[in-house]
């Protein structure tokens, strides 16, 4: 896995916490521990996220109340697999399920937005990662785009057009008298992201490749996915219908 070394690593957006945990996402130990979790939680029951720190380990559970991260039942445990951590025995991620029913059970906190992305990220993972709404593939969850201060702003979903090679940002809002709240927010996270774009593109590449190829997907088109092109862009927000989402496009 080659990133560009040329970078200046204090000014770019991807850090090398980022590299080394996207290049553990991409190997058969990280594999292993994936199989484990589906073995116990259930196939795609369980978002794994890249993140500068590790892999934080998300529940997709169809009653979760909102996003609810899986952890060690002990007090202050992180909900992420600290890179490079080793495969553990099945005992392990059984105790881990008993620990977050528990917890879940606990959680007060609800919301509809959040159960959306839960709702549409399950759905991908189920489908080869498609997202047949906007014809796209998804890619992540609550990546932080920097702005011009650096500091973090979190998009709801992220994910890939193989027909227009662009990268697709999408945000959420828990009802439609707030699409005009998420399309400012949606074209605000597009400007970070252009400008960085080259540092952003490259990471996502491999990510997305990482992603496709942990999920059993089919064999990824040769050539290079996103290659520059302007990033397309949603709003999303449930509707009464069970499970459904509707998304619309922003200029």
């Amino acid at each position: 896995m080659i990133f560009n070394s040329n970078v200046n690593i204090k000014n770019s957006p991807i850090k090398p916490g980022h590299e080394r945990a996207l290049e553990w996402f991409s190997s058969s130990s990280f594999e292993e521990i994936k199989n484990n979790y589906a073995r116990v939680f259930g196939e795609n029951r369980i978002y794994f996220r890249v993140t500068e720190k590790g892999v934080t380990v998300v529940s997709l559970d169809h009653d979760v109340p909102c996003f609810i991260g899986v952890r060690p039942a002990h007090k202050n445990a992180a909900c992420y697999i600290s890179t490079g951590e080793s495969v553990k025995s099945l005992e392990y991620y059984a105790d881990l399920k008993r620990s977050f029913e528990d917890f879940k059970r606990s959680v007060n906190r609800k919301s509809s937005e959040e159960c959306a992305v839960v709702n549409v990220i399950q759905s991908a993972l189920d489908n080869g990662l498609l997202i047949p709404e906007m014809n796209s593939y998804f890619l992540n969850n609550e990546w932080r785009f920097l702005d011009s201060t650096g500091k973090g702003k979190k998009t709801d979903l992220l994910a890939v057009n193989i027909q227009t090679r662009s990268l697709v940002i999408i945000e959420f809002k828990g009802n439609k008298g707030k699409l005009n709240q998420a399309k400012t927010q949606v074209r605000e996270y597009a400007d970070h992201y252009l400008r960085h774009q080259k540092e952003y593109d490259d990471f996502f590449e491999e990510q997305f490749r990482a992603t496709y190829r942990l999920y059993g997907c089919s064999e990824l088109p040769p050539q290079r996915i996103l290659c520059g092109n302007p990033p397309d862009l949603y709003v999303a927000y449930p509707t009464s219908m069970e499970r459904v989402v509707c998304f619309e496009g922003v200029d």
